[in-house]
């Protein structure tokens, strides 16, 4: 678990279906690095809620949805019987991939989300404690790539109105291309800070 998020009544924990594999490691390195852990798309994701004032785990619930990646939240709270979730959500992640093109300098201005399933996207999750559903919805279109959200740290676990994330740039690495204001509630973006082309 990477990350986690609070609300005024429950802590969300997430369960990904990025397996850690052992085995791997003793492969030939003409194979690869033998990086044990790799995302498996036949397992489900899985959002759990356990009450803040629990004493042990045996009350926790779970919700499963098709197998996704969230390596960052951004916000949660309670509406009614439903807990919303604000997360940066991606089809699946390579974790190999990644590595070799960070740390290979060659590949520093390779193509980092030239996979579009491994592109982070804001959306929000929603979970039903009454119907025992979950959905997820996008906030941001599909050419916002966006991850490492923050947000201001006195409404953590309550309703809040804005956050900001990263916005990275589909092509050419790694590479910033600005910050995003969303608005949580009405779920649209409200503001942009963009660098140069050249920047």
């Amino acid at each position: 678990m990477h990350d986690c998020a609070l609300t005024s009544e429950h802590f969300v924990i997430m369960d990904h279906p990025l397996m850690f594999k052992p085995m791997l490691m003793s492969q030939p390195r003409s194979e690869g690095p033998g990086f044990p852990i790799r995302f498996d798309p036949s397992r489900p994701s899985r959002y759990g809620l356990l009450r803040r004032d629990a004493v042990d785990d045996s009350g926790i619930r779970w919700f499963e949805m098709p197998a996704h990646m969230v390596f960052h939240t951004v916000a949660a709270w309670e509406e009614g019987d439903v807990t919303v979730l604000h997360a940066c959500v991606m089809a699946s992640t390579d974790l190999l991939v990644a590595m070799r093109k960070v740390k290979d300098q060659s590949q520093r201005y390779a193509d980092f989300y030239d996979d579009p399933t491994t592109r982070p996207h804001h959306c929000v999750l929603l979970l039903d404690r009454k119907s025992g559903k979950a959905t997820v919805r996008p906030v941001l279109g599909e050419d916002f790539i966006v991850d490492f959200p923050t947000s201001h740290p006195a409404f953590v676990g309550r309703r809040m109105r804005y956050a900001f994330l990263t916005r990275f740039r589909e092509r050419g690495g790694l590479l910033v291309r600005g910050a995003v204001k969303v608005d949580l509630l009405e779920r649209r973006l409200v503001g942009e800070f963009a660098f140069e082309d050249n920047e």
